[in-house]
């Protein structure tokens, strides 16, 4: 209790004096006995990595604010943007729970770096359905030598968000996993179609390792 309320009496101002103290519990866990003399090594050192790491997590939220610790946990979505995201580490949700193991987890590869929004490029490419020949993004020439794909992804229409990015009011994106003349891999995306004399636009959206 004495190391809850010390990581932040150096901020306190005591004025004439303090008589009493409280200490707000906002998230409770059940703390499980422990009996050290019968336990394994193996079990014994995971309790003692879970202490430490519970110890941390209740300094850096002391020091900085509740929900500063935070920890990657995936969505039940296609999109990719929506697919993962940052939640605060004592949240509760499920991890890779049911939902996750069927339809919504990806059925090709993915990149390692995805960006925080798809970035606009300038593309050649054959149609109507074929993969860039070249682009250009952040004026830079990129010769593509190889590309697979495309793999199709559509927004959900039941939780529409219009944050989202959309381009020209297209909800639908053809992917291609594309590598340039010097090995380099992209994820690139094609927005709407060429139907009806409309042109499409591409977006780079990750880079593969």
């Amino acid at each position: 209790m004495l190391r809850l309320f010390r990581e932040k009496l150096d901020r306190l101002d005591a004025g004439f004096g303090i008589e009493a103290m409280v200490l707000t519990v906002p998230a409770i866990a059940p703390l499980p006995a422990r009996q050290s003399p019968l336990a394994s090594i193996a079990k014994m050192a995971r309790e003692k990595r879970a202490a430490a790491l519970a110890a941390f997590i209740d300094r850096v939220d002391n020091k900085l604010g509740p929900g500063s610790v935070r920890r990657l946990q995936r969505f039940p979505s296609h999109v990719p943007e929506r697919a993962a995201g940052a939640v605060p580490v004592d949240s509760s949700g499920e991890r890779d729970g049911p939902a996750l193991a069927g339809a919504c987890r990806p059925s090709s590869l993915r990149p390692v770096r995805l960006l925080v929004r798809p970035e606009p490029i300038n593309v050649m490419a054959p149609v109507p359905d074929h993969p860039p020949l070249m682009f250009r993004w952040q004026r830079r020439r990129y010769q593509v030598v190889h590309a697979e794909g495309p793999e199709r992804i559509a927004s959900e229409w039941w939780c529409h968000d219009p944050d989202l990015l959309e381009a020209d009011g297209e909800r639908m994106r053809d992917y291609y996993r594309v590598e340039d003349s010097d090995g380099r891999r992209f994820w690139v995306f094609r927005a709407g179609s060429y139907e009806a004399g409309t042109s499409p636009r591409w977006y780079l959206h990750g880079l593969f390792g």
